[in-house]
């Protein structure tokens, strides 16, 4: 997933929220029973890795074909970013208020899985981006042996440590 923290997140403010009760009768109108449904917290968890691992294919497919078009992998991360960034949160923001008007049903089992949602959907999105792109960079510079084109920008590299084995290395 996008964070590992996003869905115990979610499925925790589910339980202060429906289970608890905090503000739930204030902000949403519902009386909360006490209890959550024992499918909400499965369907929530499926439905947002589902919906994380299509932000995930999406940005990395992209990332993929700037790659394979100018061979820098910064350039291609950043440049997916920007073109893929913006459509993922336009996707995350109708899918967060399409599910935050379903929270305002009367019907509880559907409210407390549409509040799950919309709140999954918010988190995760903004991490998706970060996590695909953190983790695309080894990987395509490992599938490619760090190759760079003719003319592309050297490879910054890495702050050593004075006396460290990889300084040592450097020095030799």
């Amino acid at each position: 997933m996008g964070s590992h923290l996003d869905c115990p997140a979610v499925l925790g403010t589910l339980v202060i929220v429906w289970q608890w009760g905090w503000g739930t009768e204030a902000v949403l109108g519902v009386v909360p029973d006490g209890s959550i449904g024992t499918f909400v917290p499965v369907t929530v968890f499926a439905f947002l890795f589902g919906l994380t691992m299509d932000y995930e294919v999406f940005l990395l497919s992209r990332i993929k074909e700037e790659h394979d078009r100018t061979g820098n992998t910064e350039t291609a991360v950043v440049s997916a970013l920007g073109r893929t960034g913006r459509l993922i949160n336009a996707a995350a923001v109708i899918l967060f208020f399409s599910f935050a008007s379903m929270a305002m049903t009367r019907e509880l089992d559907v409210a407390v899985f549409a509040s799950g949602v919309a709140l999954g959907t918010s988190s995760m999105s903004l991490s998706s981006a970060d996590s695909s792109s953190r983790h695309s960079s080894p990987l395509l510079d490992a599938t490619t042996g760090g190759s760079r084109p003719a003319g592309a920008a050297p490879r910054r590299s890495s702050p050593t440590l004075p006396g460290s084995s990889a300084d040592r290395r450097r020095r030799q």
